[in-house]
Formats: C-alpha cells, structure tokens, sequence
C-alpha cells in the first residue's frame, strides 16, 4: 500500500490524470463489499491534500459500516461527459480520529465538511492499485484503448 503521495512520486502521469478528474467533478463512486459479500456503491468527495487520499464518510451510511468491517474498497472517478476516459484505484480505508487531522483535511477540502454533518468520520486511503484507461481515436474506425497500471510495491 501507498499513500496518495508516494502513488504520485512512482507514477506522476497517472496520479495527475486521476487528480484531474476527482478535481473536475468533485465526486466519485465508492465500491465496497457489504457483510453479506454483495457489492456496494456510493457517491463520495475525496479530498486529497498534504500527499493523501480522504473521504469524509457519515457514520450512519452503509458504506461507514463497510468501511469499518472490510476497509478494501475502489474509487472511479466519474468520466468526462461524452468520453469513455476512466480512472480507478484500489485501496484501503482507515479511519483517521485524530481532531487535528480531521480539522486540517476539513479545511483544505474546500467546501464546508464540518459544517454539513459533525458527525462525518474521516478515512484516509492507501492506494494498492491504480488503473485508467484513455480511449483513443473514440468513435472511429481505429479506436483502441490506451491503459496504465500501477500497483504499490
């Protein structure tokens, strides 16, 4: 596992072209596996400031439970509007309790974390695998995709 910023440093094109999207839309979906093994999805806002991942997560959703029980989970980012371009990583949750932290993410978040819910709990992420895939030529007769990987050592 790695933490966003040693993501960033090993593989810098593909953390930028994740970072750009998380930027743009602001939100992104959150798979986790719920008690009974079956597949969970939810909206989520990643933050990402001083080299790490976090998500500001309610502690009455589903996917807080999933979270704490099982913290393997994957982001996608959402693609860009008429684009199939996508953008995934695997990782790992930990719930992060530290007020100092948690008021520091919740200031750099750029929108009222705190605020909104004060009861929201703050997870960092350890990204185990990253993944995108850019659709070249998409919609003509030589369309292929272009990917790249990158798994933490």
């Amino acid at each position: 596992m790695a933490k966003w910023g040693e993501f960033t440093a090993a593989a810098p094109e593909l953390a930028a072209f994740g970072l750009r999207f998380f930027d743009r839309y602001k939100v992104a979906l959150l798979a986790t596996a719920a008690a009974d093994g079956g597949p969970r999805v939810a909206p989520v806002t990643p933050i990402i400031t001083h080299a790490s991942l976090y998500v500001f997560v309610n502690p009455k959703t589903p996917k807080y439970a999933d979270l704490v029980c099982d913290g393997r989970c994957v982001i996608h980012a959402l693609m860009d509007l008429g684009r199939d371009d996508e953008f995934q990583i695997a990782a790992r949750a930990r719930r992060i309790t530290d007020s100092a932290i948690r008021a520091d993410v919740a200031a750099s978040a750029g929108f009222p974390v705190l605020e909104q819910d004060r009861d929201s709990q703050l997870f960092e992420f350890d990204v185990a695998r990253a993944f995108s895939t850019i659709w070249y030529h998409q919609g003509q007769p030589d369309t292929r995709p272009i990917r790249a990987r990158w798994r933490a050592p």
